[in-house]
């Protein structure tokens, strides 16, 4: 650790000051994250709006027509 050698008072600014930068640079990281999750939440809302929802009801012409059931035993 690069503050063992100094002086007890100067040990604990520069400890301060390092935990201090350490914190400012994750959330600068964090905010970088979140604005571009953001973006791509957008760009994936625009490009996907024309696909039905998962389990939407079906068409007309292809809702009468059901698989063929068949029964075991």
């Amino acid at each position: 650790m690069a503050a063992a050698n100094l002086p007890p008072a100067v040990a604990g600014a520069v400890l301060g000051e390092a935990r201090a930068a350490f914190t400012a640079g994750m959330n600068v990281a964090g905010l970088t994250a979140a604005a571009v999750l953001a973006v791509v939440v957008v760009i994936v809302a625009v490009l996907f709006r024309h696909v039905p929802p998962y389990g939407a009801a079906q068409a007309p012409e292809t809702a009468q027509e059901e698989p063929e059931r068949v029964s075991v035993g």
